[in-house]
């Protein structure tokens, strides 16, 4: 077994938080293909290119996913958190052998890592766990097209509004002066979510705190007008949804 008792308990009570019906005779089935890796902050997780035989999972932490470009630049399509899975690709599809995007930390983080042919054999087993899955992918797939649609339809600005709301949404906690984000994330990763420059979002990120909706302190930002974020955004209550359990 590659994991003690102990934390083969702390996987099984991750994977039945997110996996309907998960059944712990199966899981101890492949704890031999089973991992728990640590990642401190800018570590290189998986390797765009990379071969493709392990299915990850983030278990604490916050993990960027994303593609290189024809001229090297790195474009980030979307953050982890707890719950998050990476790999998916080529457990359903068994031609895919290499790893089409490239994945890193963004703050420490720890992962669980399972073998993918030990991982297809148990959501085979396990209908409801697979039902699971293929619920947080559809709705990872519906928020990616939401994104990648407003890099085309929408203004920076508009869409800058949207990030925020999105990491409030998902990773902000209430503050006296509004919503405080404190992920630590550097304007350069934000600006490559957005795909716009760092002095791009540097000017934007002025005008909205000079105009007094955000207050930016650092890599920390402060909502202070959730409101005007929202109508600027122009985002409905539906992707709202999505982006508190998927962003």
């Amino acid at each position: 077994m590659n994991i003690n008792s102990r934390e083969f308990t702390e996987v099984f009570d991750f994977l039945s938080s997110y996996l309907q019906g998960v059944d712990r005779k199966e899981v101890e089935g492949i704890s031999d293909s089973i991992f728990i890796t640590r990642y401190k902050e800018d570590d290189l997780i998986v390797q765009e290119g990379s071969l493709a035989s392990t299915v990850y999972a983030v278990r604490d932490g916050l993990v960027k996913v994303g593609k290189y470009a024809i001229s090297d630049k790195r474009r980030v399509l979307r953050f982890l958190t707890s719950g998050g899975w990476f790999g998916l690709e080529s457990l359903f599809m068994e031609k895919q052998e290499s790893n089409i995007q490239y994945a890193r930390a963004v703050t420490d983080a720890e992962l669980i890592l399972v073998e993918r042919g030990a991982f297809r054999e148990l959501l085979k087993s396990q209908p409801d766990s697979l039902f699971s899955l293929c619920n947080w992918l559809s709705r990872e797939v519906a928020t990616l097209e939401l994104k990648l649609t407003r890099d085309f339809a929408e203004g920076a600005k508009q869409n800058l509004c949207f990030l925020l709301v999105a990491l409030a949404e998902r990773f902000g906690e209430d503050v006296e002066s509004g919503t405080l984000v404190n992920l630590k994330l550097p304007n350069h990763t934000l600006a490559n979510l957005l795909g716009i420059t760092t002095e791009t979002l540097r000017r934007l990120i002025k005008k909205m705190s000079d105009d007094e909706i955000i207050r930016s302190d650092g890599t920390r930002i402060t909502i202070k007008d959730k409101e005007s974020l929202k109508q600027t955004a122009n985002i409905n209550d539906f992707y709202l949804d999505l982006l508190k359990d998927t962003f």
